[in-house]
């Protein structure tokens, strides 16, 4: 099991990877016209804004658990990093891209 909880964690970075170099080189012309109709830094940021939301949904059941019930610190934190990331969709790419890179 642990084995496989390692795979799917390395195939959740695939696309980071893909879309990063596809910012700086330009391989959307080797792509279906589905896939390159976006620029690889616009998809990258949405990617990184789902995920990031999804890794701060992980924390906030915690807020649950015996050792931390009633912890209201860390049910505002998970939910505050989720906001920040749909924030940043409000931000210039320049600024987005630190700012998601920073909340990881």
């Amino acid at each position: 099991m642990q084995n496989f909880i390692k795979t799917l964690g390395y195939l959740g970075l695939i696309p980071f990877i893909f879309l990063a170099i596809g910012a700086w080189i330009p391989i959307t012309q080797y792509l279906p016209n589905a896939i390159s109709s976006l620029p690889s830094e616009v998809s990258f940021r949405y990617y990184s804004v789902a995920i990031l939301s999804f890794i701060a949904g992980g924390i906030w059941p915690l807020s649950f658990l015996e050792p931390f019930k009633g912890s209201v610190r860390i049910a505002v934190t998970a939910i505050g990093f989720s906001l920040l990331a749909w924030a940043t969709l409000f931000f210039d790419m320049k600024s987005a891209l630190f700012v998601l890179g920073c909340a990881f």
